[in-house]
């Protein structure tokens, strides 16, 4: 699928969400406008869905096993790698941690 000007004009830019959102947060959404919306959010979700699919492929590239941790890690661990990811002072707890969200909604 090649993208062309008009693509990227049917998906909406992060500023865009940012506003629907605090518009819907204060109640103050228009349902003519939504509708009108509908199309580009659905194609916008769909391009964050991919990016999540592709970033999810590269972190489980990344090394996050027991012994990856790093020596600043392991430092703060008495020499040993930390069994809790949220005693981890390197990448290895929050590539497990993102994972583990994205494997939820997968």
């Amino acid at each position: 699928m090649s993208s062309t000007r008009s693509d990227a004009q049917d998906h909406l830019s992060h500023q865009q969400l940012e506003d629907l959102h605090m518009a819907y947060q204060a109640g103050h959404l228009d349902p003519h406008k939504l509708a009108s919306l509908a199309g580009p959010l659905l194609l916008t979700l769909q391009q964050y869905q991919q990016n999540l699919q592709q970033l999810r492929k590269v972190l489980l590239q990344v090394p996050h096993g027991p012994g990856d941790h790093s020596d600043l890690c392991r430092m703060h661990n008495q020499g040993l790698a930390p069994k809790e990811d949220d005693h981890c002072h390197c990448h290895v707890g929050a590539i497990r941690q993102i994972l583990a969200q994205t494997a939820q909604s997968s």
